[in-house]
Formats: C-alpha cells, structure tokens, sequence
C-alpha cells in the first residue's frame, strides 16, 4: 500500500491497545499520569491506519465499502470505524454537523467542505499541513493538498466535529 506523504511508511494498527502496571511507580506518579503529548499526533495515526486500509480504493456513488465509496460514505465510515462517531450519511447533513471553523484552525480530524459547482459538494478529512484525505473520482480514496488550485478555489467551509474528539483529546 502506498503511505500517505510525511506520515511513517510502517503499518498503524487500527486499535491502539497500551498496557502498563504501576506497580513500581511512586505514588505521585501513579497520579499524574501524563496524557498523550499532542492528540493530533493520535488522531493522525487513526486516519493514516483508514488511509492505509483504504488507499486507492475507487469511488462510487453511494457506496461503503473498499469495492467503491463517495466522499461522504468514506468520511461517514472513518468516523465510524476509527471514532466510534457516527455522522449522517450524506453531505450536506455532515456539514450541518459539529461547530463551523477558520481554515487556519483546523487540526487533524476536521472536516474540509469544497463546492464543486452549482449542485456538487465534497467533502474530506483535514490531516495536517493543509492536507486532507478523500475520495476522488479519478484515483478514489487519496490524500490531496487544500492548495492545490482545483480545491483552493473551490473551499466552502471547515467543521470541527466535537463529539469525535472529546474521547481523543
């Protein structure tokens, strides 16, 4: 499979299962567990487990599995599988969704909306450093940069999903 650019070529697993003792850890220790250092790092490690998993992955309209998916059936089923979040189905009820936010906050996790013409909208998942992963109707499940001049100038508007993060951050 092919990694996602700047993300480690190794393979994620889909479940992180951390086991510890405190059997030899001084009280104040025991107490002062530290939390992950950065939550994005985190949740970018699910997202690359789901880009691994599904790379390449065509689209189709409608569809939910790796036979072929559209973009919101793929947002809908990370958010499901890797979250444990289930988000509407569709577009335009996804954006409807979680608090609307700047582009320059986004963090790993959000949704990124774009108006592909009149009737058309897409949507995707912001990874890090103005990329996000999606599915495209030429190369399926991808991961492309908000940049890019085809997406640039098509960008609606960006959501923070709360409900999928309380649990991660």
């Amino acid at each position: 499979m092919a990694p996602v650019p700047n993300f480690p070529s190794k393979e994620i697993p889909s479940v992180l299962t951390i086991e510890f003792s405190d059997e030899d850890m001084e009280p104040d220790e025991q107490l002062d567990m530290a939390p992950i250092s950065d939550s994005s790092d985190f949740i970018n490690l699910l997202l690359h487990a789901q880009y691994q998993e599904w790379v390449a992955s065509p689209y189709a309209l409608g569809g939910l599995s790796k036979r072929g998916v559209d973009c919101s059936g793929f947002v809908y089923l990370t958010f499901r599988d890797r979250f444990g979040v289930k988000l509407p189905r569709d577009t335009f009820n996804q954006a409807r969704t979680g608090k609307e936010i700047d582009q320059q906050s986004l963090k790993a996790g959000d949704l990124v909306f774009f108006q592909v013409d009149a009737r058309t909208r897409h949507v995707g998942i912001y990874l890090d450093e103005r990329r996000f992963m999606h599915v495209s109707f030429k190369k399926g499940v991808t991961v492309s940069s908000m940049d890019n001049s085809y997406w640039a100038k098509r960008y609606w508007k960006s959501v923070r999903i709360p409900s999928a993060l309380v649990a991660i951050h």
